[in-house]
């Protein structure tokens, strides 16, 4: 089965836009699906899911659309938006996608020491974050 995901970073004036952006898609998908119905060898594509990052400077988010929930436009093509301030935040937010994608997990290693390079004599604790396959977390909680 031939799936995706489409991952489109932008800054939305209004929720007609964000409208305007989903039908662009709707409508290209079909046109993709379309030509691999009359080409032999192409498979259509049988799922996409549109992820929307609605971001902008401050704290002025015009979008009303509701955010981080599935919506299902078709039955190939799915939304979700997600809306963030740039910065830090935009970071984050990125990195959780990142982290579903590829369905890996996070684990913070705290506490270790290391030397500093212009005092050879005093070292200082830092935490260091490891990704890993989130598989790990659930073996972890079906054996406690």
């Amino acid at each position: 089965m031939n799936r995706g995901r489409l991952v489109v970073l932008t800054t939305l004036q209004d929720d007609r836009q964000l409208e305007s952006l989903v039908r662009d898609v709707e409508s290209k998908l079909a046109g993709v699906n379309k030509r691999a119905a009359a080409t032999q060898g192409l498979l259509p594509i049988a799922g996409c899911e549109l992820v929307i990052v609605h971001t902008q400077p401050g704290e002025a988010v015009r979008v009303r659309s509701p955010t981080d929930t599935v919506v299902e436009v078709s039955p190939q093509l799915t939304t979700i938006l997600h809306t963030s301030p740039a910065g830090p935040l935009l970071a984050n937010k990125l990195l959780y996608l990142c982290l579903k994608h590829y369905s890996l997990a996070s684990t913070t290693v705290t506490g270790i020491p290391m030397k500093e390079e212009q005092n050879a004599s005093s070292s200082a604790n830092y935490d260091v974050e490891l990704f890993h396959h989130g598989e790990s977390h659930e073996i972890g909680r079906a054996h406690v």
